[in-house]
């Protein structure tokens, strides 16, 4: 008898016994809270494939219920991923460092998209508001384009780092068929009405996916919400866009409406997005971006004193406006070997923002005037070079990266 019965054997007696242990609970009886026996019990499979360790691939189509339209949607129903209310995906409560689609990181923080961010608490008042570029990706993919999506954990985003230790965690999304070699485009459009105004809003998405080269290129406007400027929201950090002037002279505004947030926006934003494979470890990336926020409203109250037969009316009116515009271009090359890493960013933003309140004043008839403006025009200008080389001559033989880096850069004061 070969040495290999025995571990045959035992083999196959695991296996039969749990395929016996697996229907007895199948078929066994299903009892509620008081004890009756429940007649009949569904259970639903979610497949979820488990490779290499370090990464967890979902079967979308298995987690989509009713109603999820968008990749943001099905994101959310996928244990362990939570997307929050500014689109950052986390995975177990950590945010993710790289969102890839087909392996390349095209819209870098850019997946999710608003075009600013602010600092303040008051509606208006935008006070060194951080550039940003994404829901690019999570909001105009539909589920249908998408077949899985990797989380990487343990995530090392350069192929010298393949011997150091990392905690990140990556999103790799894989497309379908018909969603890739071929051009595609998602329009939006949203009427409605509110009071005798009327409300709109308009979009059109282009997207290309090639094993060498993607593009998502989008246009939208609206005259209410976040509709447009949403798109492009920076998660892996800010632009650190604040001049001294912003600094010295904050941005102003009447703050939120007395009742309410009920106030007129119109935003829009344009973002041309491209990244081409050379080879297999070098890349070029560019991402335009244009965005424009207007925000007012009017807001005025009127008080009648009386004392000794006679009347005083006093009354004010205010009509705050903030306009904001943030053009931003960036072009990045990326050379990824395991020896050898270098990359180099060379981006230019712009803001232009512009405040005012004018405020009338009426006692008894006689009205007066007070009014304020605001323009402050920033701009940033910066080149980050890094190049690093692997180093074999170390005692344990593993790969030392050494790291040389240079950043340029200059802001308007």
């Amino acid at each position: 008898m070969s040495k290999l019965t025995p571990l045959i054997l035992l083999t196959l007696l695991c296996a039969f016994a749990t395929r016996a242990f697996a229907q007895g609970v199948i078929s066994g009886s299903v009892r509620d809270t008081e004890g009756k026996p429940v007649e009949r019990a569904v259970v639903k499979l979610l497949l979820v494939e488990r490779t290499l360790g370090y990464t967890i691939t979902y079967n979308l189509a298995q987690f989509l219920g009713k109603g999820d339209v968008t990749l943001e949607d099905g994101l959310r129903r996928l244990p362990g991923i939570d997307v929050g209310s500014d689109g950052t995906i986390s995975y177990m409560g950590k945010d993710i460092n790289h969102f890839y689609i087909e392996g390349l990181d095209m819209l870098g923080g850019r997946y999710n998209a608003r075009a600013s961010e602010s600092k303040q608490a008051c509606l208006l008042c935008r006070a060194q508001p951080s550039l940003a570029e994404g829901h690019l990706a999570t909001r105009n993919l539909r589920t249908d384009h998408v077949t899985q999506v990797e989380v990487l954990r343990h995530h090392k985003d350069k192929k010298i780092d393949h011997d150091e230790e990392s905690d990140n965690v990556a999103l790799n999304v894989k497309l379908s068929d018909k969603a890739k070699f071929r051009p595609m485009g998602q329009p939006t459009l949203g009427l409605g009405i509110r009071e005798k105004d009327a409300l709109y809003a308009a979009g059109a998405t282009g997207m290309m996916f090639k094993s060498d080269f993607q593009t998502i290129c989008t246009a939208k406007y609206s005259n209410f919400g976040d509709f447009a400027s949403y798109e492009l929201i920076e998660h892996f950090g800010g632009s650190g866009l604040a001049s001294n002037a912003q600094a010295l002279f904050p941005s102003f505004g009447g703050g939120a409406p007395p009742i309410g947030e009920y106030r007129y926006q119109r935003d829009g934003s344009v973002s041309l997005n491209a990244i081409a494979k050379i080879d297999s470890s070098r890349q070029v990336k560019s991402n335009v971006n244009y965005s424009y926020e207007h925000y007012d409203y009017t807001a005025g109250n009127s008080t009648t004193y009386f004392a000794g037969g006679e009347s005083v009316s006093v009354s004010e009116r205010i009509s705050p406006a903030s306009t904001l515009h943030s053009p931003s271009v960036s072009v990045n090359y990326q050379n990824d070997t395991e020896s050898k890493y270098v990359s180099n960013d060379l981006s230019l933003r712009t803001q232009i923002e512009t405040n005012g309140n004018a405020v009338r004043q009426t006692m008894d008839g006689a009205a007066s005037d007070i009014g304020q403006e605001r323009k402050v025009r920033s701009f940033w200008l910066a080149d980050n070079a890094r190049a690093s080389e692997s180093n074999q001559a170390c005692l344990d033989c593993r790969a030392q990266p050494s790291l040389a880096k240079a950043t340029l850069s200059w802001r308007s004061p």
